[in-house]
């Protein structure tokens, strides 16, 4: 039957991806290798094995099809004829009750499988932050993230019109020039998006730009760049500087150097360099600098659950921190004193954030200013820590 192939489907995208990859480029080339697969099956497959994802280390000891039934459940809120299926042959659960709130249906859950629990979803909270409500960090990641979206403050109606001419739905945010939409939604197909209008960027990205505070004329450092959308916050918030962009990939480089030139603006330039072996040179010196360094991105992984089924305890402490703190040390060489350098990671591991901003204090010649976590979840969005640091004159 059709329902027993999308089974072994995801036992074999599961049992098979090795993190060579993120886990959305694996199953795009999963699908291609099976082009008589179609939208619906493609559709179908890709559900069930992100919610069975999702759920963590729970229900281990179940067969796969009880596992992806429970997933399916908590993670769905609509019904179609391959869960009732799923639901009839390999549970107790109730398809009916597939549109309850995620609390009502947790508890449902935890009656007829009393092996769930909550924090097997996240295999390495012992490494989450003291600060992090960990019960709402759990349960965030059952739910799908949204997209966001953040307008060029000149383009707000020109945007909006256009996702209303297309019947594209959206959510409108406090701020006027941030949006969400549903997850997969299809904005890469728009004028507005080849025309520069708006970019794709998580609401909590979009936060970090209360760190930065640039000045006019001032000259900027965007040492982990990235593709740049840091950068692009850094030109909403004062387009009169420069910016200098490194990064280690020469590919990203590139797509850095394509999204700057969209935006429409020049007074930037890039260099490929790796910041975990050298400094630049010590006759460079910015007015700011941004450090999104290398991290587990472990706020993030409700898009990118494939993550919670590794244990990086070890990479933590023995890869990431160090890298960390390298490139911190080699990005202030080139900072003006009085100047700030703002610390930004994906991660909600203390060992990454507070722990390190502990250790530039106690050991680096710097004031920390502030630092905070940039909660997304409940929003439907990642999770990201930032700090502003102050070089000592």
């Amino acid at each position: 039957m059709r329902e027993e192939l999308i089974i072994r489907r995801v036992n074999n995208l599961v049992s098979e991806y090795t993190f060579d990859e993120p886990f959305s480029a694996y199953i795009k080339h999963y699908f291609r290798k099976y082009p008589v697969m179609g939208s619906r099956d493609r559709r179908e497959t890709r559900e069930w094995t992100y919610n069975l994802l999702r759920i963590g280390q729970n229900l281990k000891n179940y067969p796969l099809e009880t596992r992806i039934s429970v997933a399916c459940f908590l993670e769905g809120n609509n019904s179609y004829p391959a869960l009732e299926y799923l639901f009839k042959k390999y549970s107790k659960l109730d398809i009916g009750k597939i549109n309850l709130s995620i609390s009502e249906k947790l508890s449902i859950v935890k009656i007829i499988y009393p092996e769930f629990k909550t924090e097997l979803i996240f295999q390495m909270q012992h490494l989450v932050s003291p600060l992090i409500e960990k019960e709402k960090l759990f349960l965030s990641i059952l739910q799908k993230q949204k997209v966001w979206i953040r307008i060029r403050k000149n383009k707000i109606s020109e945007v909006e019109a256009e996702l209303k001419m297309l019947n594209i739905s959206y959510e409108q945010h406090a701020d006027p020039t941030i949006l969400s939409f549903a997850p997969e939604v299809g904005l890469e197909k728009t004028k507005a998006w080849e025309n520069g209008f708006f970019e794709i960027q998580d609401i909590s990205s979009q936060m970090t730009k209360n760190f930065l505070m640039p000045n006019a004329g001032e000259n900027w450092w965007d040492a982990c760049a990235g593709s740049g959308g840091k950068s692009l916050l850094l030109i909403e918030e004062e387009p009169d500087i420069t910016i200098f962009a490194t990064d280690i990939r020469k590919n990203i480089v590139e797509k850095y150097r394509d999204r700057l030139t969209k935006s429409g603006f020049k007074t930037f330039k890039t260099r490929i360099n790796d910041l975990s072996s050298s400094p630049l040179s010590t006759q460079l010196l910015f007015d700011g600098v941004i450090a999104d360094v290398p991290c587990t991105g472990s706020g993030t992984w409700g898009r990118s659950p494939e993550w919670l089924q590794k244990d990086l305890s070890k990479e933590v402490s023995e890869y990431y921190v160090p890298l960390q703190r390298k490139i911190v040390c080699n990005c202030l060489l080139s900072l003006n004193k009085d100047k700030p350098l703002i610390y930004i990671t994906c991660s909600i591991f203390s060992q990454e954030n507070e722990e390190n901003i502990r250790y530039f204090a106690d050991n680096l010649p710097v004031k920390v200013e502030n630092y905070a976590y940039i909660e997304g979840f409940g929003l439907g969005a990642d999770t990201l820590f930032a700090a502003r640091i102050i070089k000592k004159g």
